[in-house]
């Protein structure tokens, strides 16, 4: 899927080969071995893998494009700041929406005992 959206947003050619279908096909196996022995299943915990799933293919398609497709000129560790700096602003929403804040003052009397 992400080889689809990828063409579609840089207009490139991607070439596709036997390994390459062969390796997706055996990647598409072990999860489903690692599935068939869930023992539970969360719908809150599937929505969060396919917004974590959607969000990697986001990076790593800009990713892709800065570096390789329409190269920027910022050197590797520009780079990296910038990678880490963009996801700040969406890591600060979570924190307070899944109520993380209050527990670090127990986290911080963890580590000092």
């Amino acid at each position: 899927v992400s080889m689809a959206i990828e063409g579609v947003i840089t207009g490139e050619r991607i070439e596709v080969d036997g390994a390459t279908i062969l390796s997706l096909l055996l990647i598409l196996g072990g999860v489903g071995l690692y599935v068939s022995n869930d023992v539970a299943f969360s719908p809150t915990g599937v929505a969060w893998m396919a917004f974590n799933m959607t969000a990697g293919v986001l990076e790593r398609l800009l990713q892709r494009r800065m570096i390789a497709v329409e190269p920027v000129d910022i050197n590797k560790t520009g780079l990296m700041l910038l990678n880490n700096v963009v996801s700040l602003l969406p890591m600060s929403v979570l924190v307070y929406c899944t109520g993380e804040v209050p527990q670090w003052r127990l986290l911080a009397r963890l580590s000092t005992a």
